[in-house]
């Protein structure tokens, strides 16, 4: 590990040949069903996205971020902060919303014996709109790290998603 300093190009070429192909670690290693839908479930990009036009009212659905950054011209970055509650808006003039995350397809997952918690989601009024079998689940699902969970669990906060204002709660 090389703390505070940078490989050269040349080096980062040399470690890139010696990992390529057979060398890889997960070289030869398909990916399971439950990793896919994992990593599907955990991507912004296979959301469809709705894109609300504020000045012709018009709302438009597209099937990937990809698409609706080109759609608006703009680089997807800008779309997933947005998407994210950065900005609510994209130049003040389109509003994002995330139609199918609330249908994605739930990782099945099996705790260790005695980590079987579950978590609830409140909105702002105390409705449920989620219910989560792990803090994995829960984490992927809202696409942040399980430690952001975590945090906001103790701390018993209210976060923006979507624009509505939830809360997480562990059932016992």
């Amino acid at each position: 590990m090389m703390l505070g300093k940078k490989h050269k190009e040349s080096s980062k070429e040399k470690i890139r040949e010696a990992l390529a192909g057979e060398n890889s670690p997960s070289f030869g290693k398909p990916l399971s069903e439950k990793h896919r839908a994992r990593i599907s479930a955990s991507q912004l990009n296979s959301c469809k996205i709705s894109v609300l036009d504020l000045e012709t009212n018009i709302e438009t659905t597209h099937d990937s971020l990809g698409i609706a950054a080109r759609a608006l011209n703009c680089p997807k970055s800008y779309l997933r902060s947005s998407l994210k509650g950065a900005r609510k808006t994209y130049k003040e003039r389109y509003v994002l919303k995330i139609l199918d995350l609330l249908n994605a397809p739930l990782i099945d997952e099996v705790e260790p014996e005695g980590k079987g918690e579950k978590f609830k989601v409140f909105d702002a009024e105390g409705l449920l709109i989620n219910s989560f079998n792990s803090i994995k689940e829960c984490a992927l699902f809202y696409g942040v790290s399980i430690r952001t969970i975590n945090r906001r669990v103790a701390k018993n906060v209210y976060f923006i998603f979507n624009d509505k204002k939830l809360k997480i709660e562990r059932v016992d």
